[in-house]
């Protein structure tokens, strides 16, 4: 199994052996999330993606998971947790867009459904048969704690697979 993810606004921080979710001292690269808010109070705040971003997200996840097939794996997991990109989207809380992409349940979903539909949309049968649907929902404020959002996304993504935990952080 391979898990692809994108760090979102939680990137270009030191190693968790280091200080984790601590800013690198040098060398950052710039961050894009679904809002302009930083993951903490060190943090530098990404830029609001534009739609040339997730077309190019999304694309770059497609082309991971043909390289993860190539490569000979028979599972694939996109991380939709952990207040990475992704699951960036879902929240209200770190999602404040005004656009198709924020707002309700079914527009925060959007564009993690976009990035599932055209990554499955490539995989071989055999994959997706398997696996090219698994999806990891999980929530730094626990929005996505509840079980019928969970079952709503899997259900919209045509997931068939799906793994839920949920990280109570304060």
């Amino acid at each position: 199994c391979l898990q692809l993810g994108h760090s979102g606004r939680k990137g270009s921080t030191q190693p968790g052996w280091e200080r984790m979710d601590h800013p690198l001292e040098r060398g950052n690269w710039e961050l894009v999330a679904p809002s302009p808010l930083p993951y903490a109070g060190d943090s530098q705040a990404p830029r609001e993606m534009k739609r040339a971003d997730m077309d190019r997200i999304r694309d770059d996840f497609v082309r991971a998971a043909k390289y993860a097939e190539e490569a000979g794996f028979d599972m694939l997991e996109i991380h939709c947790a952990h207040g990475y990109l992704l699951s960036s989207f879902l929240s209200p809380l770190t999602n404040l867009r005004a656009d198709e992409y924020g707002g309700s349940v079914g527009n925060r979903l959007r564009y993690p459904l976009e990035v599932f539909r055209a990554c499955r949309a490539v995989l071989a049968p055999m994959m997706q048969a398997r696996s090219g649907s698994i999806v990891n929902l999980a929530s730094v404020n626990q929005i996505v704690a509840n079980p019928n959002l969970a079952a709503y996304t899997a259900a919209k993504g045509g997931i068939r697979a799906l793994t839920k935990a949920v990280a109570a952080h304060a």
